[in-house]
């Protein structure tokens, strides 16, 4: 009898332990998938550019006024401290880039937990990691994200203290400064408050004023710490040039106009394409509106009758998670990619999986049925195309044959590369590129580069920067870096720096093709309004009156 009671005491441990165990294995999945991403990725373009970034902020360069920062200086920081923990390669910006992301699938399991039931929370986390069991790049969503999702932690703890908003308005700080998008984050945040205000007791209201004026100087009082370093190092206008003067750029080549965005993202919604994971976040959307709907419609009944909002602490939440999934596709309205939503919206994954839990209940004797059934389908689908599927939040999905081919190995002698893995052509190209550059560098003092591969300036380091981005493009630097095209203008009439280019007219007349190397297929997957990111060639260009004694090895 006693054994019984013991073996029914280790069952219960077990049952409430388990949904932990499988949230946490997801996550350590999660990082091993992204590490290996990190490894196999030949995507110079994005990687590139995080990475250089990094390296450059990692040297001491003073971020803004000698770095391109595309998105938040927090993210560059983290990376750039990555370097110091994983070595100074291209894997590490994407192994603490998937870690992050790890944070993410359990920060969201924690939250999931203040409206839903521990089995229900965990199963979200499943389906959240199964529409994405990796990176795509290591790009400044995932680290604003984690932040964002923490201030949401500590901003909806029972506790009515001041830290806990402090703290709360302190995390939302640094997701602003791992990513510039103030709008999405702030609005779900501001309509909490307000729902929170008019919906408490009498004796509240002032408690709630003290506790927003709290939050506000945590988030403000970190922007503000940050924005006076900025000062210090006189970078704050090439930060607001590179934070909002930017956005002309953007309008222009994504065509930002409402009367074309906004019916493309209605299609998007409501005719997905036709994969799992296109239609689970159309799904997301509506579903999340539908929740933010009845509140709405809530709250509009009792003000014309005159009542008093009154919710429990459990629909506030709902109506918080609702609003933040719909906000989050504000994110995706220039470009509708899956990873922008997993790092902005997941929150509502875990609103679908309750919703279907709440409309099965309806069924009795069938309720598991209807719940257990199309969650099914969708873990066995996105199951299928985990891994060596090209999928909308898996780009360039892995090749299972080369992958255990033992064909892919690591470039030889380039420190940033060491840990990935290449096949034979991609390895060819970088070998080839720095011993290339590597002849030229006793006659030339510069290395421009005209391509989009953010490897390129990094390859070698006996030349001068001029340029803050490693990457090129004609109209961004039309809108933010007016004076490096003078520079750069003037570098090539003097013939003093070495050119890489992917396109034979951007060759200036007093300058002659060295060497020309076939770009490797692996590296050509990335387009951009239907223009290859990385050209078919890379041109290395010299001045022709450059000594033949410096012409190479």
């Amino acid at each position: 009898m006693i054994s019984t009671s013991i073996n029914r005491i280790q069952k219960h441990q077990l049952t409430k332990i388990l949904p932990d165990v499988l949230v946490l294995f997801c996550c350590i999945l999660s990082v091993a998938f992204s590490t290996i991403e990190s490894k196999l990725s030949t995507d110079a373009h994005h990687w590139g550019l995080m990475y250089t970034n990094a390296a450059y902020l990692h040297k001491g360069l003073i971020p803004y006024r000698e770095i391109f920062i595309q998105y938040g200086w927090l993210t560059t920081l983290i990376q750039s401290l990555s370097l110091n923990i994983f070595g100074n390669t291209v894997a590490s910006v994407g192994i603490i880039t998937g870690i992050f992301y790890a944070a993410n699938i359990y920060l969201s399991y924690c939250l999931w937990q203040r409206v839903m039931n521990r089995w229900l929370s965990a199963l979200s986390s499943i389906l959240m990691f199964l529409v994405s069991g990796y990176i795509a790049y290591p790009w400044a969503n995932y680290f604003s994200y984690t932040f964002f999702l923490i201030s949401l932690l500590f901003l909806i703890t029972h506790s009515q203290k001041a830290k806990t908003y402090l703290l709360s308005g302190f995390f939302l700080g640094l997701s602003i400064l791992a990513r510039q998008s103030p709008i999405p984050l702030l609005a779900p945040i501001y309509l909490y408050f307000v729902l929170m205000y008019f919906s408490s007791d009498q004796k509240l209201p002032r408690l709630y004023l003290k506790n927003i004026l709290t939050f506000h100087i945590g988030m403000i009082g970190i922007v503000a710490v940050f924005l006076l370093y900025i000062a210090k190092e006189s970078a704050f206008e090439d930060w607001v040039k590179q934070s909002f003067t930017i956005g002309m750029y953007y309008k222009e080549i994504f065509n930002l106009e409402p009367q074309r965005v906004l019916p493309n993202f209605a299609k998007r919604i409501f005719y997905p394409k036709p994969n799992s994971r296109s239609v689970l976040y159309s799904i997301v959307y509506l579903n999340a509106l539908i929740i933010y709907g009845i509140f709405f419609l809530k709250c509009l009944g009792k003000l014309i009758k005159l009542r008093k909002i009154q919710f429990d602490e459990r629909d506030k939440l709902l109506f918080l998670f609702s609003s933040v999934t719909l906000f989050g596709y504000l994110q995706a309205l220039h470009l509708y990619n899956m990873f922008r939503l997993q790092s902005a919206s997941s929150l509502g994954l875990g609103l679908v999986v309750l919703s279907l839990y709440q409309l099965s209940g309806k069924f009795k004797r069938w309720k598991m049925v209807v719940f257990t059934v199309p969650l099914m389908i969708f873990f066995i689908l996105l199951s299928n195309t985990l891994l060596f599927a090209k999928t909308p939040v898996t780009f360039v999905p892995w090749d299972r044959d080369l992958l255990f081919s033992h064909q892919l190995k690591e470039p030889r002698n380039i420190a940033m590369l060491e840990g990935k893995l290449y096949d034979e052509e991609t390895r060819t190209y970088y070998e080839t590129l720095v011993q290339t550059l590597s002849s030229y560098q006793c006659k030339l003092e510069y290395l421009v580069n005209f391509t989009q591969d953010g490897y390129i300036p990094s390859l070698s380091e006996s030349f001068k920067r001029v340029q803050r981005s490693p990457l090129y493009d004609q109209q961004l630097a039309r809108v933010i870096f007016q004076d490096e095209q003078r520079k750069i203008a003037q570098l090539l009439k003097e013939g003093k720096t070495i050119l890489i280019a992917a396109q034979v007219e951007e060759i200036p007349e007093n300058y002659q093709i060295a060497h020309e190397i076939k770009t490797p297929a692996s590296t050509q997957h990335w387009s951009f309004n239907g223009r290859s990111l990385i050209g078919k060639v890379t041109y290395i260009a010299v001045p022709k009156s450059i000594p033949s004694s410096c012409l190479g090895s």
